[in-house]
């Protein structure tokens, strides 16, 4: 008999006499007189019940020990409360493409069921469970059954977890985490419609469970032969039914089993404490499971358990054996949990042994009524604040109670400083996951085969705009086009089977070699598990001496990664690494690398190349949460939309204040005097010190933007300044002009402002003609718009090139020739003096427009004048007075200049 079997209570109690024959029921209660009469082997101690009730009429046939008929092997355990339903089962399942359990917990069902399908109908079949250590620990129990009827079915059942996969040739049922189920139905090739799919603890609504569900939906519309059974101890089964009632041949059948092997007591302590109650008097002894939102509410729990009982005078050796079972602890730490002790003992828990998971020797059930649940908000910051458990979930805990003798269950506060939630009081279900995180990984999913989400039906639906913004969100990884389709990166992005920031990262890696590649792999799976770091109150963070990075914290996971992959878990430990995480990175990372067709062994430190282009790869997965400094030491998304100011965590390797980074949101719930506050903190960080990355890596969420034009050597250049997102980065560069007519009207006002030699040349010829214009109106008409056209068209013809277009101006060989004759400038020049003497006066004369004037003259001086100053060429000569008031003599007599 295996340790196993020894520790679920199928072996018998130590004050047995071993001297004759024995044994315990599966109800764990002590052995009657009659019992202790029954052989130990189980074959004929389950034919000796077959005949006992055979012989009160309640069978028609009977096989005796010796015999090989089926009914002599027959799967399953007779005792427990779902064994009476059993042909209603079978027949539901057989007849009914969706069937619905609904059966306490205790009754057997995800132990029985499984057994009943491959015995009665003799067909293959999948049983879901949303948890590993469930998955484990049901397999085992479900082998340890069917073995012990029949030994030559050892290897019929399967475990199938990231972890571990125990199927071989042999195997007809498989026990496997709903995850995979998932993945593995939802790119089926039609064998697994075949099966019978059992889903258990449906009343959890995990993403998985969620979409499972969903998508049996859709194939049962197309594959009749296919058998879909749901079960749980608290679900709401006729929503169940009626979700696939219009796609089922009939109406989801619903089988309600009642009763339990054993009574739980519920009891409300409004006043009391979980530590309170764990050193009662009345529980000390005991075989106590205590509810309790998380590992540093274990941790504080047990300490503070041992603590009271050590001020009592209670030595180590008399006090109950304190055991933690989380997700986090090894398998060895937590089977602890399912032994028997000498004083009792008390298992501090989260919620994983809330279903599925059998402790069978727990008298009581101490629930703090908290968990911590994953919630995401719109700007995809992560959380895992404390709520209150829903009713489900207090029935479910208190259904851990009542499996070997009558329970005990009590509800009662956390600490001093929590507040009381009574059952009534409490939301009927919790609210689904899938309402409350990410959905991106599924979304990609169903692109993949060509499907919208938006279609999909599930239990519970999801807002659209949630999927749209998953859609938005995959758009900027590259994963989907504009219009939702499936991008050739978004296919290579879903075969990575792990969140779309990381797999991005490691398809920007496939540009690199095979050594930057592993790294990038490596980060990433280390990074979607959760990070390596084990975090607690007294860790001395030994983790910090595997890394000496200062600039990425998903490169200081690297590193550890590195390190970590060759140490002993005991040496894990010792460097305050998270032991399991570790585990399961290492396992992603040769799954990935199996995958990549990369020998897992190329894996080394990076160079200095190589960490700038591992660098790259976060940069293009973390695209979207890219963070500008805004003062302080606050950050804000660059995005144009969530305005939530951010902190770089204290656990981050990054010191100082970057100006840009990359990193993930993440909301920190704490207790300040009594109060629950938050903080808005950004993980994962990496520093951006060259923004221009962001162009090459993300060119459709960045432009570089013409701020200026300048001329450097002689080219025009455009100084364009970088944008992500609509915000400028504080980058500039230049770039050639492009020649449109934009650049060219730059460039000729620019040649005009700063003319070379040969424009300087025209501008001579320009300016004496102007004088000339001035003396007559016989000389030619300004000739500024001919230069700007020459201008232009040697621009234009030079490529925008300075030095080049001077040089085509001077090939036009221009020169005043061209405008006006030499007799002609003479001419003007002769008849345009100076100076005049008229009346015995002299007479400075200046030129406007050919029009002689003097300016600066007395006017009254000038009324005197006998007659009118005239020159040769019989113009009259103007006064100028106040104002630019030209007068001529006759004016001045008339006495205007006075008016």
């Amino acid at each position: 008999m295996s340790r196993f079997s020894r520790e679920m209570g199928y072996s018998t109690p130590q004050n047995i006499n071993f001297q004759q024959p024995h044994y315990v029921s599966e109800r764990g209660n002590k052995p009657t007189a009659t019992e202790l009469e029954v052989p130990l082997n189980r074959r004929q101690r389950r034919a000796a019940k077959l005949m006992s009730r055979a012989a009160v009429g309640e069978l028609t046939h009977v096989s005796t020990p010796e015999s090989e008929s089926t009914h002599e092997t027959r799967l399953g355990n007779p005792d427990l409360p779902i064994a009476d339903r059993r042909h209603e089962i079978v027949d539901t399942i057989r007849n009914n493409q969706v069937s619905i359990i609904v059966s306490e917990t205790g009754s057997g069902k995800s132990t029985q069921v499984v057994q009943y399908v491959l015995d009665d109908l003799g067909r293959d079949v999948t049983l879901t469970q949303p948890r590993r250590l469930a998955t484990r620990n049901i397999a085992q129990r479900v082998q340890e059954e069917i073995t012990t009827v029949q030994p030559d079915m050892a290897g019929v059942i399967a475990q199938h977890t990231a972890e571990i996969d125990t199927r071989t040739d042999a195997t007809r049922a498989t026990v496997c985490t709903d995850g995979l189920r998932y993945v593995k139905q939802l790119h089926d090739d039609g064998t697994l419609v075949d099966e019978v799919l059992i889903i258990d603890e449906v009343h959890e609504w995990n993403t998985n469970i969620e979409m499972l569900v969903g998508w049996t939906r859709e194939l049962i519309k197309e594959h009749p032969q296919m058998r879909v059974v749901l079960m749980s101890a608290t679900v709401d089964a006729a929503e169940i039914s009626n979700f696939y009632a219009d796609v089922t041949e009939t109406v989801p059948p619903i089988i309600e089993v009642e009763g339990r092997t054993f009574a739980v007591n519920k009891l409300e302590k409004a006043e009391s404490t979980v530590a309170e109650e764990l050193v009662s008097e009345d529980l000390l002894g005991k075989n106590v499971l205590c509810f309790l939102p998380g590992k540093g509410e274990i941790k504080d729990a047990m300490a503070a358990v041992r603590r009271t009982l050590r001020l009592r005078g209670m030595k180590d050796e008399s006090m109950p054996m304190l055991v933690p079972l989380h997700s986090k602890l090894s398998e060895r730490e937590q089977d602890k949990a399912f032994r028997s002790y000498p004083n009792g003992k008390i298992v501090f828990s989260t919620n994983v042994a809330q279903t599925s998971l059998t402790i069978p020797d727990i008298d009581v059930v101490v629930d703090s009524g908290l968990d911590r649940q994953k919630q995401i908000d719109d700007e995809g910051s992560e959380s895992l604040p404390l709520i209150p458990t829903s009713q489900d979930d207090c029935d479910q805990r208190a259904g851990r109670a009542g499996r070997v003798k009558e329970g005990l269950y009590i509800l009662t506060r956390l600490g001093k400083g929590s507040k009381f939630e009574s059952y009534i009081s409490r939301t009927k279900h919790a609210e689904p996951e899938i309402r409350r995180t990410d959905v991106d990984k599924n979304v990609l999913r169903f692109a993949a085969i060509g499907l919208d989400l938006e279609d999909i039906k599930i239990p519970h639906p999801i807002s659209i705009e949630v999927i749209r913004r998953s859609k938005r969100a995959l758009n900027i990884l590259g994963a989907l086009d504009e219009n939702g389709k499936i991008t050739a990166l978004g296919r290579r992005m879903e075969a990575m089977s792990i969140h779309p920031m990381y797999a991005r990262m490691i398809v920007e890696s496939e540009q690199y070699s095979p050594a930057t590649q592993a790294q990038v792999v490596a980060l990433a799976a280390a990074s979607d598990i959760g990070g390596l770091k084990y975090y607690a109150p007294d860790s001395k963070k030994r983790w910090k001496d595997l890394s000496e990075e200062e600039d990425s914290d998903l490169l200081a996971q690297l590193e550890i990664f590195i390190a970590a992959k060759h140490m002993t878990p005991r040496q894990r430990q010792e460097h305050d690494l998270d032991v399991k995480n570790v585990q399961r990175a290492i396992e992603q990372y040769e799954k990935t690398m199996r995958r990549m067709s990369i020998d897992p062994n190329t894996l080394s430190n990076p160079n200095a190349k190589e960490r700038e282009n591992l660098k790259r790869c976060i940069y293009a997965g973390m695209i979207d949460h890219i963070y500008e400094h805004i003062g302080n030491a606050e950050y804000m998304r660059i995005n144009g939309q969530v305005k939530t100011p951010r902190e770089i965590s204290n656990r981050s390797v990054v010191r100082g204040r970057p100006g840009l980074l990359a990193g993930t949101p993440y909301r920190v719930e704490y207790f300040k005097g009594g109060d629950i506050e938050e903080k808005h903190i950004i993980e994962n960080v990496t520093k951006i010190t060259s923004p221009e990355i962001l162009a090459e890596i993300a060119l459709h969420l960045c432009s570089w933007d013409t701020e200026s034009r300048t001329l450097r050597g002689g080219q025009l250049k455009d100084v364009q300044s970088l944008h992500f997102r609509g915000v400028s980065m504080g980058v500039t560069h230049e770039v050639p002009a492009q020649s449109d007519a934009e650049a060219l009207q730059f460039m000729v006002n620019h040649i005009m402002e700063h003319p070379g030699s040969a424009l300087r040349d025209l501008y001579a010829i320009e300016s004496r003609i102007k004088e000339l214009r001035k003396l007559s109106s016989h000389a030619p008409k300004s000739i500024h718009g001919t230069i700007r056209q020459i201008v232009e068209d040697a621009v234009a013809a030079s490529n925008l090139d300075e030095t080049y277009a001077d040089q085509l101006i001077r090939e036009r060989g221009i020169s005043i020739r061209d405008y006006i004759s030499e007799e002609a400038e003479n001419a003007i020049e002769a008849s345009s003096p100076r100076k005049v003497t008229r009346y015995d006066r002299d007479f400075t004369i200046s030129y406007e427009s050919g029009k002689p004037l003097v300016k600066r003259f007395d006017l009254n001086e000038a009324s005197a004048l006998p007659g009118e100053v005239v020159l040769q060429d019989g113009r009259v000569v103007e006064f100028v007075g106040d104002h630019g008031r030209r007068y001529k003599v006759m004016d001045l007599r008339a006495g205007k200049h006075m008016k």
